[in-house]
């Protein structure tokens, strides 16, 4: 499923929660209904979990090392200190809010991204052969992250394939850059 239809269900579900919240007097959900009133309250909290999670991490993509476990930790953490599970059951079971839940973890997306994107560059190597450093034309830098390659003489991003075949020197280096082929927020 993904992350629109997953917001989507969880709409539909709080929906549901917010009808049977209007209509039926908390006192006989929390007493009568209570199996189904907190089974239903119980799924809102892990779609919401998966939503989330889904929305955090979407654009994230790590190598099994040291530094990749760094990251996700590092955006585990600010998601915990800004008190994220707290506020989104408020902005679930009070607010009834999907929008609410959307505002909350706005800057923790915003945290994740700006993260990720010192994660790659820290992960890029310049490339060249000895005609490249000749003429100052043919420099790329791979990013063993993506996967992919920068030329710098297009400004574009592409597949891991031929062109390095040809290039005879890798430096890892860490070099910024602004056009990563994915989106920024």
């Amino acid at each position: 499923m993904d992350t629109k239809s997953k917001r989507e269900e969880l709409v539909n579900l709080l929906g549901k929660y917010k009808r049977n919240r209007d209509n039926i007097p908390l006192e006989v959900l929390k007493g009568k209904y209570k199996d189904s009133y907190n089974g239903l309250k119980d799924d809102l909290r892990a779609l919401c979990s998966e939503y989330v999670k889904e929305q955090i991490l979407k654009d994230i993509t790590v190598l099994c090392d040291d530094e990749g476990e760094k990251l996700l930790d590092s955006i585990s953490k600010q998601y915990n200190f800004i008190k994220c599970p707290a506020r989104l059951e408020l902005a679930l079971l009070k607010e009834m809010s999907i929008d609410e839940v959307d505002y909350i973890i706005e800057p923790i997306k915003t945290y994740a991204m700006q993260e990720y994107f010192k994660y790659l560059d820290n992960h890029n190597y310049l490339c060249f052969n000895e005609e490249s450093v000749r003429n100052k034309k043919g420099l790329m830098v791979f990013n063993e992250v993506l996967n992919s390659y920068y030329d710098c003489e297009s400004k574009q991003w592409g597949s891991f394939e031929a062109p390095f075949e040809e290039m005879n020197f890798r430096v890892k280096a860490t070099i910024k850059c602004d056009n990563y082929p994915i989106a920024r927020e």
